[in-house]
């Protein structure tokens, strides 16, 4: 346990949220329900962490985009421009589990005030859908440094 420096005097059983997470990995109670679909914590915290590890990848291959950055905010950015479905919380469930961090995209937005909002939060990488890639569509995601923003799709393979 840890006494964490915002909350003085009260111990801390987890360091990360990840940790929170990874102790349900093997409860089988309910632990997601979304529309007619169901999963338990077990399965919850496997799609998490198969999440996980996509990122942990990202963080090597995309490690030169964030090189370059203050020290305490030197790891992969990810963008979640998705609405509120399964795939988000799994995604960043499992950003918790890899250390990465998450920058919830807002899907309303659009044009040049969509490329702003991704290029000022550092954004290396975006996770969407067939949705999000249209509105993604034509926007100059790179920023003044020339780094390129990686955008892979949910709904196709890979």
């Amino acid at each position: 346990m840890t006494t964490p420096q915002f909350n003085p005097g009260h111990e801390m059983r987890h360091e990360t949220f990840g940790d929170i997470l990874l102790e349900r990995s093997t409860d089988d109670h309910p632990g997601l329900l979304f529309e007619d679909s169901s999963w338990t914590w077990r399965e919850f915290v496997a799609e998490s962490a198969v999440r996980a590890a996509i990122m942990a990848d990202w963080s090597v291959t995309h490690a030169d985009a964030y090189a370059g950055r203050p020290e305490r905010f030197r790891h992969l950015h990810v963008g979640i421009l998705l609405e509120n479905v399964p795939e988000y919380l799994f995604l960043l469930s499992g950003a918790s589990m890899a250390g990465v961090t998450i920058i919830g995209v807002n899907p309303t937005r659009r044009g040049a005030e969509l490329a702003s909002d991704i290029r000022g939060v550092d954004c290396d990488v975006i996770v969407t859908d067939a949705h999000g890639a249209g509105l993604l569509d034509g926007l100059t995601l790179a920023d003044e440094t020339g780094g390129v923003v990686a955008v892979h799709d949910v709904d196709s393979a890979g």
